[in-house]
C-alpha cells in the first residue's frame, strides 16, 4: 500500500500498521526533546508518533494538499505542525540549519533528481543532525527490469541506495535491513496500554527494547530479499527496532508447521501442478470444441443434403401423381375408344348379317334374271353414278 489511510481500516489492517510503524519504530531512540522534520510525511501518521514518543518539535511537510489536511483533522490533537510543500523545496519554505533530526521514509524513490533532495535535506539540518532515510527494495517486489511500482521513479538496489545517500551525508551511517520478523515476545495484558495515534484507528504498544537472534540457516536475511533498507547517520546507541503484532500460539502453531513443513511450496507445488491440469484440459478442450465445430459442420451438409433429398422426392412423388393422372385419362380414353370401336364393329356386323340377307336373296333371284337385263341394269347405274 502506498499511503496508509488511518480514517478508515483497510482490508488487513495489522499487517498494513506493522509496515509502516515498523519505518518510525528505528528512529524514536533519536527525537527525545528534538526538533524533527518529517519529510514526504503522508498521512501524518509517523509525524504524531514522532510527537508521542518525545520530540519538542515536529514538523510534517507533504506535497499533497489533500493529505495534509487530513492530517490536520486527524492528528491535531497531538501539536504536530503540518505543511503542504515540496521536499525539494522544503529549504526555501521552513529555513537553513533548523532541524535537530531529518526523517525521509522511502521518498527517494519518488524523485527525479534524488542527489538534490539530499542536499536539501542537508541545508534544513544543523550541522550535527541526525538523518534517518528508508528505501524499499523494489527490485524484491518487482525482480525484472520490466516491472516497476507504477508511484516510483526509479528501482534501486542496496548498493544504488547506499553509495548515492553516502555521497552526499558522509560515511557515519549505521545501515539495517527491514523485512518480516518471527520470534517469541511479551505483549501487555492490559488493552489500555495500547495508545491511540489522534483519532485513527492505529492503536500501539511502544517495545523499549528486544533481542534480534541471527539467522544463518533458514532463508536468512540480506540486501537483495529484504523489504527495504534504511540508513541512520551520526546517531550513537542504535538499536533497530521493529512493528510487530502480537498472535496467540494457535497462530504460531500455525506459522511454525507452514516453515516446518514448507506448506507453501508444497502449495506450490500443487497449484503448479493445478495449473498443468488445466492447461491440459484447456486444449483437451479446444480439441473436443474443433472436433464437434467439424461434425456440427457435417451435420449441417448432410441436412442440407437430406432437404435437396426431400425436395426431389416431393417433385419425383409430384410427376408419379401427374403421370398418373394422365395414364388414367388416356387409359379412360382408351376404353371409351374401345368401347365405341365395338358399337361401330356390331354396327357393322349387323349391317352385314343384314347385306348378307339381300345378297343371299339376290344371288337366289339373279338365277331368275335374263342376262341382257342384267347388263341393262349395270349400264343404268353406271350411268347416274359414274
Amino acid at each position: 500500500m502506498e499511503r496508509l489511510d488511518l480514517g478508515m481500516k483497510p482490508a488487513h489492517p495489522l499487517e498494513e500498521a506493522a509496515i509502516h510503524l515498523a519505518r518510525y519504530a528505528n528512529i524514536l531512540n533519536h527525537i527525545k526533546d528534538k526538533t524533527v522534520l518529517d519529510l514526504a510525511c503522508g498521512e501524518g501518521y509517523g509525524s504524531a508518533l514522532l510527537m508521542q514518543y518525545g520530540a519538542k518539535k515536529v514538523v510534517g511537510v507533504d506535497i499533497s494538499v489533500e493529505t495534509i489536511e487530513k492530517a490536520k483533522q486527524i492528528f491535531s490533537s497531538t501539536g504536530v505542525e503540518y505543511i503542504a510543500g515540496d521536499a525539494q523545496s522544503v529549504a526555501k519554505l521552513l529555513g537553513e540549519n533548523v532541524f535537530d533530526v531529518v526523517v525521509s521514509i522511502e521518498t527517494i524513490e519518488h524523485v527525479q533528481d534524488p542527489e538534490a533532495l539530499l542536499k536539501t535535506m542537508k541545508k534544513v539540518a544543523k550541522e550535527d543532525a541526525i538523518f534517518y532515510i528508508t528505501c524499499p527494495n523494489d527490485y524484491w517486489y518487482f525482480p525484472t527490469e520490466n516491472e516497476s511500482n507504477p508511484f516510483h521513479i526509479r528501482k534501486y538496489t542496496f548498493e544504488d541506495f547506499s553509495t548515492l545517500t553516502q555521497s552526499v551525508l558522509g560515511d557515519d551511517v549505521s545501515w539495517g535491513l527491514g523485512s518480516t520478523v518471527w520470534g517469541f515476545g511479551t505483549a501487555p495484558l492490559d488493552s489500555n496500554e495500547y495508545l491511540p495515534l489522534g483519532t485513527s484507528w492505529m492503536r500501539q504498544y511502544r517495545s523499549e527494547g528486544g533481542l534480534i537472534i541471527e539467522n544463518g540457516s533458514t532463508e536468512a536475511l540480506d540486501t537483495s530479499n529484504c523489504s527495504f533498507y534504511c540508513g541512520i547517520w551520526n546517531a550513537s546507541n542504535i538499536s533497530f527496532s521493529s512493528g510487530i503484532i502480537p498472535f496467540g500460539m494457535d497462530a504460531y502453531k500455525k506459522i511454525f508447521e507452514a516453515i516446518e513443513y514448507d506448506i507453501i511450496s508444497r502449495l506450490r507445488e500443487d497449484n503448479n501442478a493445478l495449473r498443468d491440469r488445466v492447461q491440459e484440459l484447456e486444449i483437451e478442450f479446444r480439441r473436443k470444441s474443433l472436433f464437434l465445430m467439424a461434425a456440427d459442420s457435417e451435420n449441417k451438409i448432410l441436412k442440407e443434403s437430406v432437404s435437396k433429398l426431400d425436395l426431389q422426392k416431393d417433385i419425383l412423388q409430384q410427376q408419379i401423381y401427374e403421370n398418373t393422372r394422365q395414364a388414367e385419362e388416356k387409359t379412360f380414353d382408351l376404353n371409351k375408344q374401345v368401347i365405341e370401336l365395338k358399337n361401330k364393329i356390331n354396327e357393322l356386323s349387323y349391317n352385314i348379317d343384314v347385306m348378307k340377307i339381300g345378297y343371299y336373296r339376290y344371288l337366289r333371284m339373279s338365277k331368275y334374271v335374263p342376262t341382257f337385263a342384267k347388263n341393262l341394269v349395270l349400264k343404268i347405274y353406271r350411268k347416274f353414278h359414274g
